[in-house]
């Protein structure tokens, strides 16, 4: 007996109408009017599933519900080379929560992600996961990176192409109820004027230090008790407080264990002391819930000895669940001063249950003739090595991605090396390791040094309002592959 032969393109034009998009997280519309094809797609799917038709599957058995139009269990891949270009049609759960599937769709190189860009072998499948079952866990995203991550060129800190990416995805795979916070603020952001001295940043006063990224002889300052995320730390004193402006519905304040304790004041009401020491871990945090959704003032004084603060995390509804990011950046921090801290930050990134990181860095070692490209490489190297260690002692190793920026003019550094040695250098780091994606910014559009509009005018070098934007826009294709 013979039996029919359907493509996945012939399935997708049979099944476009009753399940619609499927894709990471996307509920795809249903309604009594099109069960009537119920019966054409299981027949298709079968005689694929039965008889060895045309398309490759992974995962067989699965459920499709005809009230939600969600397919569930482990058939979450069915691809077919000659019908869809070798592309994955990806089925997840809804946004508002639900078991994951046992793949979560595998992410492929497409005409929307940045020229040059890839995905390694399924590089983002734990944070393809983390959004697909964002509605009942959060999915949090860790950025490491210099001055372009941390967001120099911007007039407003949420301008920046990480804080407009985060917007973009809340509103692509939105959570019902839940708005989200602004996510990580450092003690203090290592941005300047004259386009980011920022007037949301955090105020400090009193005994209080600001310890620096760089111990480089050039800025006369040190890390204290651990680099925290960023490496944006503040040395608290017994006098000194930093005042942070936030609007949401509760804070972490995260700190370096040690001695020494400090307080914490919600806008006009009393202080509350929390002691430093005793802890163990990567990272100190006390959570403080305010009576209030909405505008809040939060004052973090020392009380005694000395504290490292290392900043807060603000929440606006998305305490366990939704889209959730900590910017850990600093300008003008080299691929050395990460590798050199990489094992606490690492920790830290590991604690807050991190399912994507991406780091950006190496511009400055060029900048700076920090190294060389080779060191370049296994400081990266390094820094990969660490969040894998401290994800794996946690039980949750995130999804990770290379960045490197857009070309930069010039010539050779001091040490004879043009500036793309350093990008060759970082990306071989993602093409010798099939497990990282690799985000190219090399199509951006403006070349560093010179004169444009996407960059700042004030030195042609960090993205200008309108960059932030083109890099945000970038960054969301690449991660929603869609």
């Amino acid at each position: 007996m013979s039996y029919p032969k359907f493509s996945i393109s012939a399935i997708r034009e049979i099944t476009a109408g009753f399940v619609g998009r499927t894709s990471r997280g996307r509920r795809p519309s249903a309604g009594p009017a099109r069960l009537a094809t119920f019966a054409v797609v299981f027949a298709a799917i079968g005689s694929i599933l039965l008889f060895g038709a045309h398309a490759a599957t992974t995962n067989q058995a699965f459920t499709l519900s005809p009230q939600s139009g969600q397919v569930t269990g482990n058939a979450a891949v069915v691809t077919d080379s000659t019908a869809v270009g070798g592309r994955a049609i990806k089925f997840g759960t809804g946004g508002t929560g639900g078991s994951t599937p046992a793949s979560c769709g595998t992410s492929t190189s497409g005409a929307a992600q940045p020229s040059g860009s890839s995905y390694g072998t399924d590089a983002l499948h734990q944070w393809n996961c983390a959004l697909a079952n964002r509605g009942t866990t959060p999915a949090t995203w860790v950025l490491w990176g210099d001055s372009i991550t941390e967001g120099q060129g911007s007039s407003t800190v949420a301008g920046r192409w990480a804080n407009q990416t985060l917007t973009a995805l809340r509103s692509k795979y939105s959570v019902s109820g839940v708005a989200g916070g602004f996510g990580y603020i450092p003690a203090w952001y290592g941005t300047y004027g004259p386009d980011s001295q920022w007037s949301t940043d955090p105020s400090m006063s009193g005994s209080i230090t600001q310890n620096a990224a760089r111990d480089d002889g050039n800025d006369g300052q040190s890390f204290g008790n651990g680099a925290g995320l960023g490496m944006l730390t503040a040395t608290l004193k017994s006098g000194g407080s930093d005042t942070f402006r936030v609007t949401g519905t509760s804070i972490d304040i995260l700190y370096n264990y040690g001695s020494g304790s400090f307080s914490y004041k919600v806008d006009s009401g009393g202080a509350t002391t929390v002691s430093a020491g005793g802890g163990s871990g990567a990272t100190g945090s006390t959570h403080v819930a305010f009576s209030s959704a909405g505008s809040h003032t939060v004052t973090v004084s020392g009380v005694s000895g000395s504290v490292i603060l290392e900043g807060i995390m603000t929440y606006n509804g998305d305490e366990t669940k939704g889209i959730r990011q900590y910017v850990g950046a600093q300008s003008g921090t080299t691929s050395g001063d990460f590798a050199a801290q990489a094992t606490n930050m690492a920790a830290i990134t590991a604690s807050v249950k991190a399912d994507l990181v991406t780091i950006e860095i190496g511009g400055n070692d060029y900048n700076r003739s920090s190294g060389t490209p080779a060191q370049t490489t296994a400081n990266i190297k390094a820094m990969v090595s660490a969040i894998r260690s401290a994800g794996n002692a946690v039980g949750h190793v995130p999804s990770i991605v290379i960045v490197t920026v857009y070309p930069i003019s010039g010539g050779n550094d001091a040490q004879g090396y043009p500036y793309s040695a350093y990008v060759s250098a970082i990306k071989s780091v993602a093409t010798s390791d099939s497990g990282l994606g690799f985000l190219d910014f090399s199509s951006f559009g403006a070349t560093a040094g010179q004169p444009s509009s996407l960059l700042s005018s004030s030195d042609d070098l960090h993205p200008s309002n309108s960059g932030q934007s083109k890099l945000a826009t970038m960054v969301e294709s690449y991660l929603e592959d869609e």
